[in-house]
C-alpha cells in the first residue's frame, strides 16, 4: 500500500499528535520504500508490466 506523504503530514499536524516524529516514521520510510522498489522493478506494486523486471511475491 503506498502512502501520500503530503496527505499524511498535514492529517498528523491538523491532529497535533504529541509524538509527531514517531508516528510519521514508519510511513515516511515505506513510502520512500515502496517508490524505490516501483524505480527497480519499472512497474507499481500489483501491476503488470511486460518490462518487469521482478515479480512480488504474494
Amino acid at each position: 500500500m503506498l502512502v501520500d506523504p503530503d496527505e499524511t503530514l498535514s492529517e498528523a499536524l491538523s491532529d497535533a499528535l504529541p509524538d509527531l516524529m514517531r508516528s510519521l516514521l514508519p510511513s515516511m520510510i515505506n513510502a520512500v520504500l515502496s517508490s524505490d522498489a516501483e524505480a527497480v522493478v519499472g512497474a507499481k506494486w500489483g501491476t503488470s508490466c511486460p518490462d518487469r523486471t521482478a515479480q512480488p511475491i504474494g
